[in-house]
């Protein structure tokens, strides 16, 4: 991470500004033409690979950027989910199911805001299974766009990686209150 009071480090414009424009996206994507999704999923996936990846090898990484990439990857996950649930693309349960991670985590979230504070919430940082995760979503998400609904087997691998994910995050929140007083 970056040193203490480094929030948005000059070098990490780049990557950051990736990420905003990924949020931008999902804003923009239920007031757009269906035609424009696809290419518009299309750079958010390439927005979701670069920020990462430019500020590992760049030494870029901030605490914006770690708080502001899960926020704008669940906003584009959620802006695409809402416009194929309404455009009668998406079951709701099948939502239900690849959201799991997301609804486990803001539960999660919520409890520990309620219990302690908000500091505690922004604390964690992302895993690699809830990364995984959202490859999964945005996999899942690219190919109902593009190719109309997926293999039951998809769904259910998809909502597997989510769901333990969302336990994942359980699991570590409970050892970190554990170890706290």
């Amino acid at each position: 991470m970056t040193k203490p009071g480094s929030f948005f480090p000059a070098r990490s414009i780049v990557p950051n500004a990736l990420t905003i424009i990924r949020l931008v996206l999902a804003v923009l994507l239920p007031f757009v033409e269906h035609e424009l999704w696809w290419p518009i999923f299309l750079v958010a996936l390439a927005t979701e690979f670069l920020d990462g990846f430019l500020a590992r090898v760049l030494n870029a990484r901030s605490d914006f950027g770690r708080v502001l990439d899960p926020i704008a990857d669940k906003a584009f996950v959620f802006s695409l989910l809402l416009i194929l649930l309404l455009g009668d693309r998406l079951p709701l349960w099948h939502l239900v199911l690849i959201g799991l991670r997301d609804e486990i985590v803001l539960l999660g979230a919520l409890t520990v805001w309620i219990r302690r504070d908000l500091r505690e919430v922004l604390a964690f940082s992302p895993r690699w299974t809830g990364k995984t995760a959202t490859v999964f979503q945005f996999l899942y998400l690219g190919w109902l766009l593009r190719a109309g609904t997926p293999p039951a087997w998809a769904l259910a691998l998809t909502a597997g990686v989510s769901l333990l994910a969302g336990l994942d995050y359980v699991v570590r929140y409970r050892r970190r209150s554990r170890e706290q007083p």
